[in-house]
């Protein structure tokens, strides 16, 4: 038990370092460009505070549901994903309701588990489903409706733009859907865990095909379910062939484009390619290729480290050790983030 409690706070630790480490990098970029941060000076270190918060909520939700491991992995997709990322650009609401669900969800999965582990009865999913879509009917629609931009796009558009929307939101990651579809396949009848995060994720993406309103700060507040969903299934490591090799491919292409662009980093560093790229580009990012250049050795040791980091997530990947792997590439996240302008 005490081993585990120490393994717990550590990965809170990690996955709440992680998360602060990738947003206030972002905000900071976007503050030096522009004197301010996205969501205004005041409201820097709230998005700060609420992404850690929420990062470490989902490792504490994953860590008690499955493995400590399918928590870490849960808040480190998270954490990544591009959706995330835009959301650090927009107000604070979209990251309010999500800390929101996240924190009624969590409260309601970590009842259930509880009362499962003692051998108590079990609420009926009717209540469930009750206690998930009141609060996306209060919020989304009273919280947002008003404050996000609205769009013209028919409603029929936005549920076929949707798998666009939601593969591009899960960037790096979206490859990760299949396995996770092909897990929950095979957990019939769901088991009840398992439902919530269904239904939570689901009765978002629902509601952003209904809602006339920008997708991002709706749909956002699916993100942690779907990580969690995702943990769950690499924590104790997906079963099946396709499954497996699925999840190496995903976590190669990550780690190979990681790869690249340190190459690219140093050819910057070591040679002239001003004089091979098109005028266009140079017009384009020029003030960018400067800004890597003012770097200098740092620039060239940190992208060094990304090549061996890179190199490690590949050859654990291929071994299936998704946790060994993991941490090389959070790593190199982190390197990426500050070495890319």
């Amino acid at each position: 038990m005490q081993k585990r409690t120490r393994n717990v706070l550590l990965g809170a630790i990690a996955s709440g370092g992680f998360a602060l480490s990738m947003a206030a990098g972002q905000l900071l970029r976007h503050g030096l460009e522009t004197s301010a941060t996205p969501a205004g000076a005041d409201d820097g270190i709230v998005v700060i505070l609420l992404v850690t918060a929420i990062a470490v909520g989902v490792f504490l939700l994953g860590a008690r549901l499955g493995r400590i491991r399918s928590g870490w992995l849960a808040s480190l997709l998270l954490s990544s994903s591009l959706a995330w990322h835009e959301a650090l650009a927009a107000t604070t609401a979209p990251l309010l309701l999500t800390a929101a669900v996240t924190l009624g969800g969590g409260a309601l999965l970590w009842h259930h588990q509880s009362r499962e582990t003692r051998g108590g009865a079990t609420p009926p999913r009717v209540a469930i489903l009750a206690s998930l879509a009141v609060p996306w009917v209060l919020l989304v629609y009273g919280f947002l409706w008003f404050r996000a931009p609205q769009t013209s796009t028919p409603v029929l558009a936005q549920i076929l733009s949707l798998p666009l929307t939601l593969a591009t939101g899960l960037l790096p990651w979206s490859l990760m859907v299949i396995p996770v579809g092909l897990w929950l396949r095979e957990q019939r009848p769901l088991p009840t865990t398992t439902y919530v995060l269904v239904l939570w994720s689901a009765s978002g993406l629902v509601f952003f095909s209904l809602a006339q309103a920008t997708p991002e700060p709706v749909w956002l507040p699916c993100l942690p379910a779907l990580a969690l969903l995702a943990g769950l299934v690499l924590g104790p490591g997906p079963e099946g062939l396709w499954p497996r090799r699925l999840v190496r491919l995903n976590l190669e292409i990550v780690a190979a484009a990681g790869m690249l662009a340190a190459f690219v980093i140093l050819s910057l560093l070591v040679s002239p390619v001003e004089d091979i790229l098109p005028a266009g580009w140079i017009a384009r990012w020029g003030n960018q290729l400067s800004m890597v250049r003012e770097q200098g050795t740092p620039a060239m040791v940190l992208s060094l480290a990304g090549l061996v980091l890179a190199a490690l997530v590949i050859s654990q990947a291929r071994g299936a050790h998704w946790l060994r792997a993991s941490f090389p590439l959070a790593l190199l996240l982190l390197l990426l983030q500050a070495l890319l302008p």
